[in-house]
Formats: structure tokens, sequence, C-alpha cells
């Protein structure tokens, strides 16, 4: 995943490594986690000190926009977010909605490239966000080795890992709530701070 996305998914999720996505949404239709608390302004600071500004917004009746940009008004990337709980654990779905570069709106219907869905667990709290995505790397790992039995395409490059998820939603589902708890899967929290 290009260097700049993994910057601005923060509330989606930050990519630390390779990424692990859905070929399809894995949010179910109904009884997704809605939580108004997320609503606003939000800001990131990366290990190289530079900021991103994250604005959250209601998409849907359970759904957000999720809009990052990096220092500089040219470009901007925005993404259709969805919570859902697996037993005691919140995740997301997330996948790219729409891109604005110069001020001009770049829909990805037009792209002409299917939006894969970015998967990780989601902890909120009063004034901060815990993000962890679903690390491409160790699942990956345990597709080779047949601890994960789910269905893929290995998208990998000479310069990362991708793993596509294929198979159907629920599928998914009961792999993410299975391994919620391991810190392979999971392994970095990235802490984003709301704007005061």
């Amino acid at each position: 995943m290009r260097a700049t996305t993994s910057k601005l998914l923060i509330i989606a999720c930050i990519l630390l490594g390779g990424c692990a996505t859905s070929l399809r949404p894995v949010a179910p239709d109904k009884d997704c986690a809605f939580d108004p608390s997320v609503l606003g302004t939000w800001k990131a600071t990366d290990e190289d000190g530079k900021t991103t500004t994250i604005t959250v917004e209601k998409k849907d009746p359970d759904g957000y926009l999720v809009s990052g940009s990096p220092p500089g008004p040219d470009y901007r990337e925005t993404y259709f977010v969805k919570f859902f709980r697996l037993g005691p654990t919140l995740f997301y779905d997330s996948a790219l909605h729409h891109l604005s570069i110069k001020g001009e709106i770049v829909d990805i219907d037009t792209l002409n490239v299917y939006a894969r869905h970015t998967l990780g667990k989601i902890r909120i709290q009063t004034d901060e966000i815990r993000i962890s995505a679903l690390d491409g790397q160790w699942i990956k790992k345990a597709l080779d080795e047949k601890r994960v039995n789910l269905k893929f395409e290995n998208m990998s490059s000479g310069l990362w890992d991708d793993i596509l998820l294929t198979g159907p939603a629920e599928e998914i589902r009961t792999f993410l709530e299975k391994y919620a708890e391991d810190k392979g899967a999971f392994p970095d929290e990235v802490v984003i701070k709301r704007q005061k």
C-alpha cells in the first residue's frame, strides 16, 4: 500500500507493515455499531513528527465518512467506514470512497478500480481512539503454514506483502473473532487524539 495512503487511513487503519484486505464488505448489513463520539476532528503524528488531520462525519444510518490529509491542501482521501462488534471486540471495515485532488472530487467509481476493504480493531475512549490493523505479514505466514484456512489471493510485490481475502463475509468475521486477541494478527496499536 502506498505510504501516503497509510498515513491517511488513520481512523480506519494505520498500516505499519503489509496489509490484508477483503474483496467484499465484512461489516454486517445490519446492526453495525455507530458511535457518535467519534464524529469531529482528530490529529495524529507520525514517527517523523508530521501531523495528519482526520475528519469524521456521519454517513447513512450507521456509517462514517473519514477524511484525512497530510500537511498541504492539495490531496485528501475519504473512506467509508463501519464499525461492528464480534463478541467483546469492536472492529472496523474501511473502503476508499473518493479522492479530492486540488479541490476536485474524484469518485471511486470513476477510477476504474475496486474498493478493497481494510479491516482491524478499534477502541474508542473519551478523547482518543486506538486502532490496530489486521497485519498482512502475519496472515500471509499463517496462510502459508496452513494455520488459517481462508480464501485469498496473494497480491504481494517486491515492496510489500498484500493479501486479498476473497471469501464470504461470514468466514472472515469468524476468523476476526477467533484471532481478536492475537498480538501477531493485530500487532501495532496507533493512537489518534481529538483536536481541541
